[in-house]
């Protein structure tokens, strides 16, 4: 193992020496060229043949280091991103922002970024002004430049395969034993760079287990509040990377103890202040949540629709009240919907290829209490029946709905024929005798 001291050239940071250290063998640590796809060694190998420093980087040693299967694999080089395309046939620069190259091998899509400097706040082009927020990030530098640059230090962490070579900031490795998460340099500066460092900082704690350090910690609330400025669109793919996660539930609880929920869905923060029902609608998301981690966690499809429908539930029922009774629930419903969405698309871009399956969870919730022949059997057949009948069920655990409804709905599900025929007419009939019974008194 050797340690080598690189000079900061940062404003904040001038003239500070920062250690990296560069392990001879990243055997030590257990990595081998067997936990790496044959793409992924294709492609830095191709690079290194070239004439280029070349490293699988980030997130997937971290993972392999945490004793998690990484889900993606990124390499970074000392290549221009027009240089990378020339190497590679199925090649593709993207981004304006940060620029860098999709590399296609083996059937496998793999992002393949440049060295990065360190941003400097006198480069207003690069720079904006207001936040001291980087719009744009293409100045490119050295292998030292950019392991100084990464957001945490436990991402600062790169692996040659082929040298055996393993380079990372001198906290990487005692974090990663630690399952502590530290913000590289100044957390208000690195923050006011980039706002999605906030919630990157979250996704980690939850994800990993990890305790976060004090700085890191103490900067968040302050400066949440700039997320406002971020990319709708960008922020949209963000959050569904948190509710994707597998740890949505934990996501939840930091979400609203670090105010973040108010700056991302403030429509359902502020819901979820709403007197009495606040209690009701907490639980609600929570059984979501946890709902969302388990069918994860089993490999089973989730959509973010979903997920938006829960965070939008009580809002929506609040809204449809005050409208009162003269119009239709569909009625109703549309006009809500785009108010819901005029709102949330100022912080966060939702597709519309979702809001119209989030419509049609909300449209069919009615159909479950309405016991009608007809509407039992369209119900049934409905494409979105299944998702709009978990919702039900979720409501019915947070005592939004009636769980004994919930169930029959179940049982009607497993039974087919005429036994279903049966079920049915018997429950027409129950519904029909209690109505007449309470006409009667």
């Amino acid at each position: 193992m050797s340690v080598v001291s690189y000079e900061s050239t940062d404003e904040d940071n001038k003239g500070q020496a920062i250690n990296f250290i560069c392990y001879k063998s990243g055997s030590e640590l257990g990595l081998s060229m067997a936990q790496f796809p044959k793409a992924v060694l294709s492609t830095v190998e191709c690079l290194q043949k070239e004439g280029y420093q070349s490293y699988v980087v980030g997130g997937s040693l971290r993972d392999i280091l945490f004793g998690k299967k990484p889900k993606d694999f990124d390499i970074v080089t000392s290549a221009r991103p027009e240089e990378i395309r020339s190497i590679f046939r199925h090649c593709r620069i993207i981004g304006r922002r940060f620029r860098l190259a999709h590399v296609y091998q083996y059937g496998q899509r793999l992002e393949v970024a440049t060295f990065r400097a360190e941003q400097q706040v006198t480069n207003h082009q690069s720079f904006s002004a207001r936040h001291q927020r980087t719009v744009r990030d293409n100045i490119y530098g050295s292998l030292e430049q950019d392991i100084i640059r990464r957001d945490f230090s436990i991402n600062a962490i790169y692996y040659d395969p082929f040298a055996d070579q393993l380079v990372c900031l001198q906290e990487t490795l005692p974090d990663i034993k630690d399952g502590y998460l530290r913000i590289i340099g100044d957390p208000a500066l690195r923050y006011r760079e980039d706002p999605v460092r906030i919630l990157r900082a979250l996704r980690f704690v939850a994800k990993l287990d990890l305790q976060i350090s004090p700085e890191t910690e103490q900067q968040i609330i302050p400066h949440c509040v700039l997320l406002q400025d971020v990319a709708p669109a960008r922020l949209f793919d963000e959050c569904s990377k948190l509710f994707s996660s597998g740890v949505s539930l934990k996501i939840y609880q930091l979400l609203k103890q670090y105010r973040l929920l108010e700056v991302l869905f403030p429509q359902t923060a502020e819901a979820l202040k709403r007197g009495a029902t606040a209690t009701a609608f907490n639980l609600f998301l929570c059984k979501l949540f946890e709902n969302t981690d388990k069918r994860i966690a089993i490999s089973a499809p989730i959509t973010p629709a979903f997920v938006l429908a829960g965070l939008w539930w009580s809002v929506t029922q609040y809204k449809i009240e005050r409208l009162g009774r003269k119009r239709s629930y569909s009625s109703k419903l549309t006009q809500v919907l785009d108010e819901i969405v005029l709102v949330q698309r100022q912080r966060i871009a939702v597709p519309a290829r979702l809001l119209g399956i989030i419509y049609q969870i909300f449209m069919l919730q009615p159909y479950f209490i309405s016991y009608r022949r007809k509407e039992i059997c369209k119900l049934l057949e409905h494409r979105r029946f299944r998702a709009a009948y978990d919702f039900f069920c979720l409501l019915s655990q947070a005592e939004l709905a009636d769980p004994t409804i919930c169930q029959w709905w179940g049982q009607l599900q497993q039974t087919a024929g005429k036994r279903r025929t049966e079920m049915i007419q018997d429950k027409v009939k129950q519904i029909k005798a209690g109505r007449s019974s309470k006409l009667n008194r």
